[in-house]
C-alpha cells in the first residue's frame, strides 16, 4: 500500500498532477518548436482549442464543477494551450508592447474578479454550471495579461535597480518548488485555526520552498561536478 501511494504521488502523479503534465507539455513543446514554423505554436494553439471543444461537449459533467477533477486529463489540454499561449506572447512581444502596462493590470484584475464573481454564480445557476468554460476563459485572459504586465515590470527592473524587484525575481524562481511545497502544507494546517493557518502556510511555504531550491542546487551541483570529473578521466585516457 505505501509503495503504491509513493506510485500515486511521484510516479504517476495524480496529486502532483502537474509535475506529469508538465514533462509531456516540454516534450510537446520542444517538437513544436523545433518545426521553426512561425505557423507551429498558432496551429497547434488552434488544435488544442478544438480538441477543448469536442472533449467538454462530450466528456466534461456539465452538472458539477468537473473542469478542474485531478482524475481527468481534461484540464492538460487548457493548461498546456495556457504554456503556448505564453510562448505565443514571446515570439509577439513587439506587438504586445503596444499594451500600456496599466491597461494590462486592469484587464487581469477585472479576470481576477469575473472569474470568482462567476464561479459565485454557478453556485446559484445550473445554466452557468454548464458553461464552465466561461471561468476558464478569464483564467485564460488573467495569464495572457499578467504576462504583458510582467514584461513591462522585467522592463521596469532594469531600469531601477536596488529596489524590490530582485525580491520578487528570486521569489519567482521558486514558483516550481513553492508548488511542491505549497500542495503539501494545505491539508496539514486545514484544521489550524484563521488565520494562524494563513500565516503559517506562507511562512512554511517560504522556508521550505527556499530549502527545496538549495537543495536541488546542491544536487545539481554535485552531478555536474562528478561529470566533469569523469569527461576529464576519459579525455586522459
Amino acid at each position: 500500500k505505501d509503495i503504491g501511494q509513493l506510485l500515486w504521488m511521484f510516479v504517476f502523479p495524480t496529486y502532483y498532477w502537474f509535475m506529469g503534465a508538465f514533462c509531456l507539455f516540454l516534450v510537446a513543446y520542444y517538437f513544436i518548436v523545433r518545426s521553426r514554423s512561425r505557423y507551429a505554436m498558432p496551429v497547434a494553439f488552434a488544435v488544442l482549442l478544438a480538441m477543448y471543444v469536442v472533449a467538454y461537449i462530450l466528456f466534461v459533467d456539465r452538472t458539477r464543477w468537473s473542469v478542474e477533477d485531478n482524475d481527468s486529463f481534461f484540464r492538460w489540454i487548457y493548461y498546456f494551450a495556457i504554456m503556448l499561449a505564453g510562448a505565443i506572447l514571446y515570439r509577439r512581444r513587439e506587438q504586445a508592447r503596444r499594451v500600456t502596462a496599466w491597461k494590462a493590470l486592469v484587464a487581469a484584475i477585472l479576470a481576477v474578479i469575473v472569474m470568482y464573481a462567476d464561479k459565485y454564480a454557478m453556485t446559484r445557476s445550473d445554466a452557468l454550471m454548464r458553461m464552465q468554460w466561461i471561468n476558464q476563459a478569464c483564467v485564460m485572459a488573467f495569464c495572457v495579461f499578467a504576462m504583458i504586465w510582467g514584461r513591462s515590470m522585467e522592463n521596469a527592473r532594469l531600469s531601477y535597480r536596488g529596489n524590490g524587484f530582485s525580491k520578487l525575481g528570486m521569489v519567482a524562481k521558486l514558483s516550481w518548488e513553492i508548488y511542491l511545497v505549497h500542495r503539501t502544507l494545505v491539508p496539514i494546517l486545514a484544521n489550524v485555526v484563521f488565520p494562524v493557518n494563513i500565516a503559517a502556510l506562507l511562512l512554511l511555504t517560504l522556508v521550505l520552498a527556499f530549502a527545496l531550491h538549495w537543495l536541488e542546487n546542491f544536487v545539481s551541483a554535485k552531478y555536474r561536478s562528478r561529470r566533469g570529473r569523469l569527461k576529464g578521466r576519459v579525455g586522459v585516457l
